[in-house]
């Protein structure tokens, strides 16, 4: 079986090519093959991390779109000379490569190390690439500026062209020779200027008949008159085509000279293109980044197949490998347990192929030499192949090429036959597995690969053959036994093994000759869960639980007769119905509690964003307040300059007093001092506060710090005179005599 093919992969790829915008990297794309060693898995990875890296944190993407110039370079090689659309190909790959690498460059970012020297294999030729732009046009015709020469011929040509149709145009206005014409028009034929002649006048146009119509109606003659002006045309344009040729084999000279650099520069636009077409693909998908490992161990949380539509797509929660080898997933039909197998090997085919894994964060994948598969139904008319049979040639051939690097995905293992040789063909092929440490995931809807899976004997003791017999150190417990022949061959979940009292059974322990498996702790239980309330399966996989058929359940939702179905009810064990039963009501119970976890996960979310909105208030109203005290502070300091100024004016006009110091200068300075006080007030300047006691005489003298009552200041004293009770005191940069009384103690 094609294990890329059934698991999708080339749809992925077809996907993938959608981003590209080259060709030659889409075709790129079509071929790519996963990684089968882990450093080749996490080199490409790493390279499609640059590229995201890129795209999301720097917000470039700097390839452009170019053709594939392989047969341009094989013509430059031959020297064979360039059509003008062949080297408008080669300028547009000049362009892309020099966009690509100015893009990188401007990143700066020495992490890119990949795109980094991407970007060092491109060599600049933008002379070449404007001169390419200049002289041709879109369509890849040489312009008129392309030479001198051209451009003159092409004028010539232009004039002479003009003169034949004026000549023409005479024959047309002439009464006398317009009577012997079919149409009115001039025309050409084998790219010469001519008129359409009735037949039956042909002699009374003198010139050269070129064609004539299908119904010999017309003939097209060339009148003598412009045969030289149309012989002038035609040399004309002679050498228009030398020249042009002369231009195209110019070109193909200086493409040649530079055809090494041209072809490191597509390999380097081509790979560009893939590693950002990757990385396009990881973020419209919203695709994380899956950590490699070589032990055979994925964890993909929440993950979305890839191909499934966005808006019918149930994430799904798949842990597989690590501390156990073997997966088996049970559950309903249409549960999707094959869209999980499908998951997991898509999954690592993505990830060794360098692609991020559309899951959430974290997610680890595995590497493996060989991704081996047994998926539908393949059964052959042509080759006589039963579905059984085509499923066990399948097999067959999986376990020869299987290795211990090797990861398996069976689908419904041994179905197709014989439920009981099925399921006893299914066990043993797990238990190979097992043994051989095979990293395989398994669907069944086999009881007893169900019961064994849950056999994790570990050093476990069977103790006394009564019903619900517990295994000692076991991680199961062994349902419901039914012993027969004095407990000589105990028959219980674990089908037939065959157990004597009290028997220790070790790990790696074989259960009895027809045991099914070795119960050695590497193979685990997983289910899709299925609401037996709305009778449809949630597509939710839970590890360490075995599932449920709900085979009556869904035939009773399809719209099977009730009698029918209790009928079959009636025929079913009594020992598989407890069993089920108690699975059903796990399931139930896990249900329930899932959805208590999410209303409550809802509530911690309500809280959380209520919290943050808090949070976010608090902070503006913090912002305002830190803007409020700017703005106050701002406005503080303008007011006390503006007083330092107004202060500093009174205090020159209260020199002038003192000099005069007279009782008009005193009550001057008194009213000049109430002025201060206004200013300081308006400052938002506080008063000093004033001394508890006025100054006794005998405290005041020269040195003292005092407090100025009438002029709310402070100074020091400068000189005392007791018998006057006066005492000079400096103010700052003047000086005042004040009275006893006026003065306090500081």
């Amino acid at each position: 079986m094609d294990t890329l093919k059934t698991l999708e992969y080339d749809k992925i790829l077809h996907a993938l090519s959608g981003y590209a915008v080259s060709e030659r990297a889409k075709n790129a794309i079509l071929d790519i093959m996963p990684q089968t060693d882990l450093d080749g898995a996490r080199a490409e990875l790493a390279q499609t991390r640059e590229a995201f890296e890129m795209l999301t944190r720097h917000g470039v993407n700097p390839v452009s779109n170019f053709d594939d110039i392989s047969r341009v370079l094989d013509k430059c090689g031959a020297l064979s000379t360039l059509s003008g659309e062949e080297i408008l190909r080669a300028a547009a790959l000049l362009r892309a490569a020099r966009l690509l690498k100015n893009g990188i460059v401007s990143a700066g970012d020495p992490a890119l190390v990949t795109l980094n020297a991407l970007a060092a294999a491109v060599k600049l030729h933008k002379n070449i690439e404007d001169g390419i732009t200049g002289d041709f046009s879109p369509s890849g015709e040489v312009n008129d500026c392309a030479s001198a020469k051209l451009r003159s011929v092409r004028a010539k040509i232009r004039a002479a062209h003009a003169a034949v149709r004026a000549k023409l145009q005479g024959y047309l206005r002439s009464p006398e020779l317009s009577k012997y014409l079919q149409d009115e028009i001039v025309t050409s034929r084998r790219d010469r200027y001519v008129l359409s002649v009735r037949a039956q006048f042909k002699g009374e146009v003198p010139g050269l008949v070129h064609d004539r119509s299908a119904s010999g109606a017309t003939l097209f003659v060339e009148p003598l008159a412009v045969v030289e002006l149309n012989n002038q045309i035609r040399t004309l344009i002679f050498d228009e085509q030398i020249e042009t040729e002369r231009v195209l084999a110019d070109y193909t000279a200086r493409l040649a000279a530079i055809a090494p650099d041209m072809a490191a520069a597509q390999d380097a636009c081509g790979a560009a293109d893939v590693l950002f077409a990757k990385a396009q693909w990881a973020r419209e998908t919203r695709s994380v980044e899956p950590a490699l490992n070589g032990a055979g161990e994925c964890v993909f949380s929440g993950a979305r197949h890839p191909l499934i539509p966005a808006e019918k797509v149930v994430p799904v929660d798949i842990l597989f490998g690590g501390g156990f080898s073997v997966l088996i997933v049970s559950g309903p039909n249409t549960g999707g347990k094959t869209v999980i197998l499908k998951t997991i090997g898509l999954f690592c085919l993505m990830a060794a192929s360098g692609l991020y894994l559309p899951c959430r964060e974290p997610a680890r994948a595995a590497v493996f030499e060989k991704v081996l598969c047994d998926i539908g139904d393949n059964q052959s008319i042509e080759n006589d192949l039963s579905t059984f049979s085509s499923h066990m040639s399948n097999i067959a051939a999986i376990l020869k090429e299987m290795n211990g690097k090797s990861l398996l995905l069976l689908d419904e293992l041994g179905a197709g036959t014989d439920p009981k040789e099925g399921a006893a063909l299914a066990a043993a092929i797990v238990k190979r597995l097992a043994g051989r440490g095979v990293c395989a995931a398994i669907t069944t809807h086999y009881a007893e690969l169900k019961d064994e899976s849950n056999a994790q004997l570990d050093n476990a003791q069977l103790k006394d053959g009564g019903n619900n017999a517990q295994l000692d150190s076991a991680q199961c417990t062994v349902h419901s036994p039914q012993l027969k022949d004095g407990g000589n061959s105990a028959q219980f979940t674990m089908r037939n093994a065959q157990l004597k009292d009290n028997a220790e059974c070790g790990r790696n322990a074989q259960l009895g000759d027809t045991g099914r498996l070795t119960a050695n702790g590497k193979i685990r239980n997983a289910s899709v869960c299925f609401d037996a309330t709305t009778c449809r399966p949630t597509y939710k996989l839970t590890i360490g639980m075995s599932g449920a058929s709900y085979a009556l359940e869904i035939a009773r939702r399809l719209g099977l007769d009730e009698e029918i179905l209790n009928d079959a009810r009636n025929n079913i064990d009594s020992g598989k119905l407890s069993y089920d039963g108690l699975i059903k009501r796990a399931h139930l119970a896990l249900l329930d509690a899932e959805r208590e976890r999410d209303e409550a996960a809802a509530l911690l979310r309500a809280a959380g964003d209520e919290r943050d909105a808090l949070v976010k208030e608090r902070q503006r109203y913090a912002d305002l307040n830190a803007d409020l005290s700017r703005r106050a502070k701002a406005e503080a300091a303008r007011l006390a300059e503006k007083a330092a100024e107004e202060a500093e004016a009174l205090i020159e006009q209260m020199k002038e007093l003192l000099k005069r110091a007279d009782e008009p200068a005193l009550f001057a300075m008194r009213k000049l001092k109430n002025e201060a006080v206004g200013i300081a007030a308006r400052a938002g300047i506080e008063e000093p506060e004033r001394p508890a006691r006025p100054a006794a005489d005998a405290e005041i003298v020269p040195g003292a710090a005092v407090y100025v009552k009438a002029l709310r200041a402070t100074g020091v004293v400068s000189s005392v005179s007791p018998k006057k009770r006066e005492a000079r005191v400096r103010l700052g940069g003047a000086e005042v005599i004040v009275k006893f009384g006026e003065v306090y103690i500081l």
